[in-house]
């Protein structure tokens, strides 16, 4: 699709991930045209909970339309890129790449091995005054990021983001690229195990178990109805690294909100070290984040 050029070309703020949510893209723009911003590694940002505002150099504050909220959506580093592989192999494998991954891996995602690079699309109101203006979003769960645009002019008209194939991208084309409803699936112990394994009921949804890293891990996973059991062992032969690496998700690929909900079976969470040891003090943490492309 051609509108693929434009998350291309977002994508590379993921190269300036320290200074995330400073700038948009691009830095000057029309009144009424659409710019991207990155937010950096947020967790809950979604469509259906952004609140946007737009401060003008003069004049009050612009509330954004929710329509002009056009998508949230999260950009991944490639997996072959030097900075991906810098993090596994703990070597440069371009000048000062694993320095990069270090700067990612422990002051920005405190050792969790899913990166991405949140980026909302907005469009800025025809009726904002000419001048420097900042976009602030956030949403209830207490995150934001407030960004600096210059509107040079007006006339300005909402990008089309044309794709191949399919014409203007549309709402339902927004939300077939944004996270749906999923539960996030994370562990805390004295230590790191080597294997574990547990079982997870379910009730009112239809779910996916998802691996945010199959170079950090291997899941089997089997859906019995009502009950998901996961196996996860290391990529890596010299184990897991740290507790984060364990993370995975289900989607929730339909379902009702409100009814839908995942538990851990009790005494089902079993950890193992590499010589088939149990781990103990293991205890697993699931907690439901909603999508724009969510649960009825």
């Amino acid at each position: 699709m051609k509108s693929i050029l434009y998350f291309v070309l977002a994508g590379f703020m993921l190269l300036f991930w320290g200074c995330s949510g400073v700038q948009t893209f691009p830095v000057k723009a029309r009144a009424g045209e659409t710019v991207a911003i990155a937010a950096g590694w947020k967790q809950y940002f979604s469509r259906d909970n952004i609140t946007a505002t737009i401060t003008p150099a003069t004049g009050a504050p612009i509330v954004l339309a929710p329509s002009d909220v056009r998508g949230s959506i999260n950009l991944y580093p490639d997996p072959l890129s030097s900075i991906v592989l810098s993090r596994r192999t703990g070597a440069d494998v371009s000048p000062y790449s694993k320095s990069y991954s270090d700067v990612i891996n422990f002051g920005f995602t405190g050792t969790d091995p899913d990166w991405w690079q949140t980026a909302v699309f907005v469009n800025i109101p025809p009726s904002t005054p000419v001048g420097s203006a900042t976009i602030t979003l956030s949403n209830p769960q207490g995150e934001s990021v407030s960004v600096a645009v210059d509107v040079v002019g007006s006339g300005g008209a909402p990008a089309p983001f044309n794709a191949e194939l399919l014409g203007p991208m549309n709402n339902d084309n927004f939300t077939a690229l944004e996270r749906v409803d999923h539960y996030v699936v994370s562990f805390v112990g004295s230590a790191v195990p080597y294997a574990i394994e547990l079982d997870l009921d379910y009730v009112n949804l239809t779910g996916y178990v998802t691996n945010p890293r199959s170079d950090v891990k291997n899941i089997a996973w089997t859906d019995t109805g009502g009950n998901f059991r996961v196996i996860m062992t290391p990529a890596d032969p010299q184990g897991f690294q740290v507790m984060n690496d364990l993370k995975f998700y289900v989607a929730v690929t339909s379902g009702t909100r409100g009814l839908a909900s995942l538990t851990v079976v009790p005494g089902s969470l079993r950890a193992f070290d590499r010589n088939g040891n149990p781990v103990m003090g293991m205890s697993a943490n699931v907690v439901l984040v909603d999508g724009a492309a969510g649960l009825n």
